[in-house]
């Protein structure tokens, strides 16, 4: 059972958000059907790179980061085992992979280099 998934290679250092118009077209029309509103204060002048710190509560969280961080790339923090098999489109998407209930001082570097390249990480600590 246990060697039917390669494991995740979590040194490797994050992608840029890849395919960018194809997860905005994903998310858009969901939040609009769905009449989600992003209201935000005091954020006039707050430019990239920055890290997004946000209360997970559903799987729309995700689009809603987006849209609020339109159009500007982000990098999300995700829990490896939801991309099981899925390495490839994890890093596609520009998805930091993270163990859960660990500390885990490589997270640290890896949102530090997002960053440093001038985009955005958005972290759902919980």
């Amino acid at each position: 059972m246990l060697d039917q998934f390669e494991r995740i290679d979590m040194t490797r250092k994050p992608l840029r958000m890849r395919l960018r118009p194809i997860i905005w077209l994903y998310t858009f029309p969901y939040l609009i059907r769905h009449r989600c509103k992003i209201k935000k204060i005091n954020m006039k002048g707050i430019k990239p790179p920055y890290l997004m710190l946000g209360n997970h509560n559903s799987f729309m969280d995700f689009r809603v980061a987006s849209k609020a961080n339109f159009p500007h790339r982000s990098n999300y923090v995700s829990a490896i085992n939801g991309f099981m098999g899925r390495e490839r489109l994890a890093r596609f998407v520009g998805t930091i992979c993270t163990r859960r209930f660990s500390s885990d001082s490589l997270l640290v570097r890896q949102l530090r280099r997002v960053v440093q390249r001038g985009d955005i990480a958005v972290m759902y600590p919980e």
